[in-house]
C-alpha cells in the first residue's frame, strides 16, 4: 500500500458516504475538484443506486396503442384499380367447355389429327 492509495481510499469513502466532490478535493488540499474527478472519485454502486432512488417519481404518460384506422386513400384507389382489372379480364375471356372426364394422350392424338383434316 503507498500514500496515494489511502488517499484514494479515503476519497472513496468520502464519496460513498455523500460528501461533494468539493469537499472532497479541499480534504485532500486541491485547489478545485477536477483532480478529484479524474483520480479519487470511484464511486460504489450502491451509493449511486441510492442517488437515483432519491430522484422523485416520474408519471410516465400512459402507453399509447397505434390507432386502427382503415385503408389509406392510396390503398382503396389500388385496390379499386385491381377489382376493376380482375373484372375486365373475366368479360373478356370466351367461356370454355369442360368435360367431365380426363383425355388420356390416345384422345388427344386422334382429336388434334381429325381437326387437321
Amino acid at each position: 500500500m503507498t500514500f496515494n492509495h489511502l488517499r484514494r481510499t479515503f476519497c472513496s469513502q468520502m464519496r460513498n458516504a455523500g460528501v461533494s466532490l468539493d469537499d472532497c478535493a479541499k480534504l485532500l488540499g486541491h485547489e478545485d475538484r477536477t483532480m478529484v474527478e479524474l483520480v479519487y472519485g470511484v464511486t460504489a454502486l450502491d451509493t449511486l443506486h441510492r442517488a437515483v432512488t432519491k430522484l422523485p417519481a416520474m408519471a410516465l404518460p400512459p402507453e399509447r396503442l397505434p390507432r386502427r384506422k382503415g385503408l389509406s386513400r392510396r390503398q382503396k384507389r389500388r385496390l379499386r384499380a385491381h377489382r376493376k382489372a380482375a373484372v375486365g379480364a373475366q368479360d373478356s375471356c370466351p367461356p370454355t367447355e369442360t368435360t367431365g372426364s380426363v383425355l388420356g394422350s390416345d384422345e388427344l392424338r386422334k382429336r388434334a389429327g381429325s381437326g387437321a383434316k
